[in-house]
């Protein structure tokens, strides 16, 4: 076990990970501390998280929830004989648990992406728009959508479910096949395949990608300050991952910034006597023997291959907002660093938080009682059914008195001094009141988790008549879905939004703009051509689009025509104009999308082709002679009509001054 402190110069003595901090050691962040410190502090820190988890009962407490979640029932056998009793699993956790996170995952994943931005003050709503598909892309990277699945599965099964965020930066080999011939470029620029060229060959790319990353990890290989008291996993001192690396994984982590591999040779040297042999996981399932052999794969710790390289060592990655410090068999430090998220990059949820307790209740705890209930009854009178069927028998033994207790079994043959010979023994009829248990059961079972019969399930609910009408329908649906909603609220709480921040933290950081121009002209179906470093680095608020807040979009989509009429009105035209303001016409068109919800706006509003232009501009051309010959038609006519008016009045005004004169003549005669 000592081969470790052999591998490099100023190995640390064995057993130095326990002794006491001295003083000295301390030192503030950012200072760094130096590798003996580190490696006391990880290994005490987890020693008291896992002595926390076990004074609790935890593991004992997982295994049991497991067991509920795979509703089995130890064998039992009729005492003295190999006939097994009744043992049948009734898998009522297995059915809320299956009957809610259908409906979660609908509510939460009902369109992609599941979010929504707004713009900060500082950012225009295209940069918005294009961060949003930017975070959308990331969330797909990290298969998001899956690894929250196996949250909820965990959140309603066990204590608590975890997440992890991090950051990748890989290189990928990109495979596309291409013509063997090269195409020919005409003139005028485009490119057309030569003749003969069907045959195609393979092109190799290798292209590097830097990408969020998200997983679920298994709550018994992650130790958590044992002094929290909120289900919000962000607020612990410390978050110590236990996991099982093999010397190929080990191997990988060379290149990697801030890792501290020893070589190659030596790595090989820990698997080959006298080896290393990895502890086990202390806070893990505590019986290997246990009835969940069916389906649990091997331990961690086991080796999977005979390949030496296939070996498990353990390591502990230990987290603080400040360092990050990852040690090897709790013997050798093979990172000593800061943070750089500068926060703990895990997030947390629970079915039902505990005040005071970092860890909650499942529905494993909340109905675990009803389920055992269930199978008990249910397997008593199977029992019970089987003594009638095979039947007990009564026989004359003579004046013997029996020593000994007597238990009843199928087929058993009891002895006693009645002369009636050899009969079936009597028994009364069967408990009729069991069925009415199971039946309360199962509604006490529904008011607790919320996973109704009738409106998740599927069934129709007995004894009751509120479901014959829509009012009483309506009435049930309301109650479960104030229930989705409050667990869909809490894990946008939690996880949602700490995620979608945290992706677009760190791909304002470390995503380059080159990449963010590959991205955006992915997602967007065309060529992006604003710029992309404004993209990246927009300030967004995020929220979720979850189901039970697609009522308010379905009205904002009925207001939207409304305030289009409004908008497009002559006179707010002429008003906002006068006040040198505009309607923007293409934002507009971007709500009508947004609030639709089809996602192929590139594809409805496109660029118009040079023709298309050149072909506008001659129809506005060719109108605007039209108009103009209009005009001067219009205004040849009106000089007409004026120069006849003029005409007319100079005739009508001649006449009259004629006839004035005239009479003014006759007067004086």
């Amino acid at each position: 076990m000592a081969l470790l402190d052999e591998l490099r110069v100023g190995a640390l003595p064995l057993g130095i990970a326990l002794d006491e901090i001295k003083p000295q050691e301390i030192k503030f962040p950012p200072q760094s501390i130096e590798d003996q410190t580190a490696l006391k502090l990880v290994v005490q820190d987890a020693r008291a998280a896992e002595n926390s988890a076990l004074i609790k009962g935890l593991p004992s407490m997982w295994d049991r929830n497991e067991r509920l979640y795979q509703f089995i029932v130890p064998i039992q056998y009729w005492e003295g004989t190999i006939v097994p009793r009744a043992h049948l699993g009734i898998p009522l956790v297995y059915e809320h648990t299956e009957s809610l996170l259908p409906q979660v995952m609908r509510g939460i994943f009902s369109e992609w992406p599941p979010f929504d931005v707004k713009p900060k003050p500082s950012t225009s709503m295209d940069e918005a728009r294009a961060h949003k598909e930017l975070v959308g892309w990331a969330l797909e990277e990290s298969d998001f959508k899956q690894e929250v699945r196996l949250m909820f599965k965990q959140a309603f099964i066990q204590t608590s479910a975890i997440g992890k965020w991090g950051w990748k930066q890989e290189k990928r080999q990109i495979r596309r096949m291409v013509r063997e011939q090269p195409e020919r470029v005409l003139e005028d620029g485009t490119s057309v395949p030569q003749e003969g060229s069907d045959r195609m060959v393979e092109k190799i790319e290798e292209v590097e990608v830097n990408r969020p990353t998200f997983e679920f990890i298994d709550r018994r290989n992650l130790l958590v300050d044992p002094t929290l008291t909120r289900p919000d996993i962000r607020l612990a001192k410390f978050v110590i991952h236990h996991l099982y690396m093999t010397i190929e994984q080990l191997d990988a982590l060379r290149d990697v910034p801030g890792y501290n591999i020893p070589e190659r040779g030596k790595l090989i040297k820990l698997m080959f006597p006298p080896k290393e042999v990895p502890d086990s996981n202390r806070q893990g399932r505590q019986d290997s023997t246990s009835l969940r052999s069916e389906f649990a794969p091997f331990p961690e710790e086991m080796q999977a291959s005979v390949d030496p390289l296939t070996t498990p060592l353990e390591v502990l990655e230990y987290t603080t907002k400040d360092r990050v410090i990852v040690v090897l068999q709790r013997k050798l430090v093979i990172k000593n660093s800061g943070n750089e998220f500068g926060k703990i990059n895990y997030v947390s949820m629970v079915y039902s938080d505990v005040p005071g307790s970092f860890d909650g209740m499942g529905i494993s705890a909340v109905i675990g009682g009803e389920q055992r209930l269930q199978q008990g009854v249910i397997n008593t009178r199977l029992d019970d059914m089987a003594l009638r069927l095979h039947g007990t028998f009564v026989r004359q033994r003579g004046t013997n008195t029996p020593t000994q207790q007597i238990r009843l079994r199928p087929g058993g043959i009891i002895d006693t001094d009645t002369p009636d010979g050899v009969q079936l023994m009597k028994r009364d009829g069967p408990v009729v009141d069991a069925f009415e248990e199971i039946s309360a059961s199962d509604a006490r079972a529904q008011r607790r988790t919320g996973a109704n019969e009738f409106v998740l399930q599927g069934g129709q609910p007995r004894g009751t008549s509120i479901t014959r009408t829509a009012t009483g329908i309506a009435t049930i649906a309301a109650g479960v879905g104030a229930r989705m909603e409050y667990i869909i609220e809490n894990f946008s709480d939690f996880v949602f939004v700490p995620v979608l921040e945290a992706f677009s933290e760190m791909m304002s950081r470390w995503l380059k703009p080159s990449q963010v121009q590959r991205i955006l002209s992915d997602e967007l179906g065309s060529a992006y051509t604003a710029d992309p470093l404004r993209v990246n680095n927009a300030k967004v608020k995020f929220s979720m689009l979850a189901a039970s807040r697609l009522s308010a979009r379905a009205a904002l989509a009925q207001t939207l025509p409304f305030l289009m009429q409004y908008l497009l009105n002559g006179d707010i035209i002429n008003a906002l104009a006068d006040q040198g303001k505009k309607v923007n016409i293409r934002e507009i068109t971007k709500m009508v999308f947004d609030v639709s919800g089809w996602p192929n706006i590139q594809s409805v509003i496109e660029d118009m082709t040079p023709e298309e232009i050149a072909q506008r501009q001659a129809a506005s051309e060719a109108a605007m002679a039209m108009q103009q010959q209009q005009a001067q038609r219009e205004g040849a006519v009106e000089q007409i009509e004026a120069r006849a008016e003029g005409d007319l009045v100079k005739d009508i005004t001649g006449k009259l001054m004629d006839a004035g004169l005239q009479g003014q003549g006759q007067g004086g005669e």
